[in-house]
C-alpha cells in the first residue's frame, strides 16, 4: 500500500510537471494576435474635417486572440494613441469564444474554455479589464473577443485626424507580463486624402535656330495633362506587404478647377477692344474636359496664367494640347518664351455641404531653349546722364545668334526677338547698340527697362555682363543677372 502511494505521487508530479512544461512551451510559442483577425479602415482628411461630431468603427474592426493560459485575476489593458472614443463605448462585461460572428459578436464555443472579463477602469485613450471567470478546464489559447458596447464606436471625428492605434497589454494578479508578442498593436484608422493628381509634364523645347517660331523638330505643339482621382482605398506602405485600407464614408466628387501658372505671353489677344486676352481657340485643345474645350471656350489667359474647370468623374485624364501657331500661319507668330509651368487644382467636393481641396502647384514641367537665355533685371538710360554697357562673352566653340527680348518698366513689350548680331566663339559681342537701336535711340529722358539676352549657343557657355553709366558721376553700376556661368569683373568694357 505505501509503494502504491509513493508510485501514484511520483506518477502525478511527473504529470503536474509534463503540463507545466507543454503549458510553457505552448506560451512561448504563442502570443496575443491583434492584427490578423483585426481590419483597418481609412477615413479621409476631407470627411473629417467636415464631420462637426463623431464617425463609426465597426465593432469586428478590431479583435483580439488570445495566446496565453489566462486565470481569473488577470489584467488585461488596452491603450489607444488618441482620446477619441468614450469610455462609455467600451463593454463593462466581455465574454469570449473560439469563434465569432460577422459582426464581432461570440459564437459557440466549440472548444477551449470561454474567458469573462469585467470592466475594471477606463481613462481618456484606455480601458482596462479582469479576468473574472474561466468557464472551464481547457486552454484559452485561441480565445476570441471585441470590446466596443455597440455595433460600432462612435470615434470622435477632430481626433482621428492622425490616425488612431491601440496595443493589447495583459498581465497576471501578482504584475507578471504574459501573452506579449509582436502582433499586439494595430494601427486601426489611417487617414489620408481621398484624393491625388498625376501630371503629365510639358517639355518642349523652343528652337533658336528658327528665331524661337517653333519647337525643336519642326513641331509646335505640346501636351500638359492632368487626371485627379478619389480613391477608394489607401495604401499604408505603398509596394510593402499591407494590404491596402478601404476608406469609409467618402466624400462626394464635384469638379475641378485647373489654375496653369506660366509665361503666356505667347498667347495672341485676338480682340484687343475686350477686356483681357481674347485667345485663339486653335491655341489650346482640351480633351476630357466637360467645361472647357479649346482656348476660347470656357478658358481664361492672362499673361501669366491659364483658368479652366472640368465637371467629369475623376479618373477622367485631362490632356492640353498647347499649339503656339494658334491657326495664324505656319510658324508661331512671335517669339516663343522659354518658361516653366506649374498647376494648382482646386477640387470641388461635398461633405454635407460644399467644400474645396486646394493640391498643388504641382511641377508641370517646362518649354526650355537649346541655347542660352539671360535675364537682366534692370537698366537704365537716357537724360543725357546714363548709358548701356551690355556684353555678352562666348567661351565655347560654337558661334550663334543673338536676339533681345526688351520690356518697359511696367513691364510692357518693347521689343521681341530682336536682331543684336552673332556671338562668336571665344569673343566679346556688344548688345548695346541693338538695345539702343530697339529704344530708338538715347531716350531724352531717363528710362528704366529690363531685356533677355537669347544667343543659340550652350547656356553654359555664356556669360553675359550688364552695367549703366553715370556720366554725371562718373561711376558704374553693375546689374546682376541670372547667366548661368558667373564671373565677377569680366568684360566691364
Amino acid at each position: 500500500m505505501k509503494l502504491e502511494i509513493v508510485l501514484m505521487k511520483t506518477t502525478f508530479k511527473k504529470t503536474l510537471l509534463a503540463a507545466a512544461v507543454a503549458g510553457f512551451s505552448l506560451n512561448a510559442a504563442a502570443a496575443v494576435n491583434i492584427v490578423d483577425d483585426s481590419t483597418a479602415i481609412a477615413f479621409s482628411t476631407e470627411r473629417l474635417s467636415n464631420t462637426a461630431t463623431t464617425v463609426n468603427i465597426p465593432r469586428e474592426n478590431l479583435e483580439v486572440t488570445l495566446g496565453a493560459e489566462y486565470a481569473v485575476g488577470d489584467i488585461i489593458k488596452f491603450t489607444f494613441s488618441a482620446d477619441a472614443i468614450a469610455a462609455t463605448q467600451f463593454k463593462t462585461t466581455v465574454t469570449s469564444s473560439d469563434t465569432l460572428n460577422a459582426d464581432g459578436t461570440p459564437a459557440a464555443n466549440v472548444a477551449g474554455a470561454t474567458v469573462t472579463l469585467g470592466l475594471l477602469s477606463s481613462d481618456a485613450t484606455s480601458v482596462t479589464y479582469r479576468v473574472t471567470e474561466v468557464s472551464a478546464a481547457l486552454t484559452t489559447v485561441g480565445q476570441k473577443f471585441t470590446i466596443a458596447a455597440g455595433a460600432n464606436f462612435a470615434a470622435t471625428a477632430s481626433k482621428l485626424l492622425n490616425g488612431l492605434s491601440v496595443s493589447y497589454a495583459a498581465q497576471t494578479a501578482n504584475g507578471v507580463t504574459i501573452d506579449a508578442g509582436t502582433k499586439s498593436s494595430f494601427k486601426l484608422v489611417y487617414t489620408a486624402s481621398e484624393f491625388s493628381t498625376a501630371v503629365t509634364k510639358l517639355d518642349a523645347v523652343v528652337d533658336v535656330n528658327d528665331s524661337r517660331l517653333s519647337f525643336t523638330g519642326a513641331t509646335f505643339t505640346d501636351d500638359l495633362g492632368v487626371t485627379v482621382a478619389q480613391n477608394a482605398t489607401y495604401d499604408p506602405d505603398g509596394t510593402g506587404p499591407l494590404a491596402a485600407v478601404n476608406f469609409l464614408n467618402p466624400v462626394t466628387y464635384v469638379s475641378s478647377k485647373y489654375v496653369v501658372n506660366g509665361d503666356f505671353s505667347w498667347v495672341v489677344d485676338s480682340n484687343t477692344t475686350t477686356a483681357g486676352i481674347q485667345a485663339n481657340a486653335a491655341a489650346a485643345s482640351i480633351a476630357g474636359c466637360t467645361g472647357a474645350t479649346d482656348a476660347a471656350t470656357g478658358v481664361t489667359f492672362t499673361v501669366d496664367s491659364m483658368t479652366f474647370t472640368c465637371t467629369d468623374t475623376p479618373a477622367t485624364p485631362v490632356t492640353v494640347t498647347f499649339d503656339v501657331r494658334q491657326g495664324l500661319g505656319a510658324k508661331a507668330p512671335a517669339a516663343i518664351p522659354a518658361s516653366s509651368y506649374t498647376v494648382t487644382n482646386t477640387i470641388n467636393y461635398t461633405a454635407g455641404t460644399a467644400q474645396t481641396l486646394v493640391v498643388g502647384p504641382k511641377d508641370a514641367g517646362a518649354w526650355t531653349l537649346n541655347g542660352s537665355q539671360v535675364r537682366v533685371p534692370y537698366m537704365v538710360v537716357g537724360g543725357s546722364r546714363f548709358g548701356i554697357i551690355a556684353n555678352v562673352t562666348n567661351h565655347g566653340n560654337k558661334d550663334g545668334s543673338i536676339t533681345l527680348d526688351i520690356f518697359a518698366e511696367d513691364g510692357s513689350v518693347i521689343a521681341s526677338n530682336y536682331p543684336a548680331g552673332t556671338s562668336k566663339a571665344g569673343s566679346v559681342t556688344s548688345v548695346a547698340p541693338a538695345l539702343l537701336a530697339a529704344l530708338g535711340g538715347s531716350p531724352a529722358t531717363v528710362t528704366k527697362f529690363s531685356f533677355q539676352v537669347t544667343t543659340n549657343v550652350p547656356e553654359n557657355d555664356v556669360l553675359v555682363y550688364a552695367a549703366y553709366t553715370d556720366n554725371t558721376t562718373s561711376e558704374r553700376a553693375i546689374v546682376n543677372n541670372d547667366s548661368k556661368v558667373q564671373v565677377k569683373g569680366a568684360n566691364v568694357d
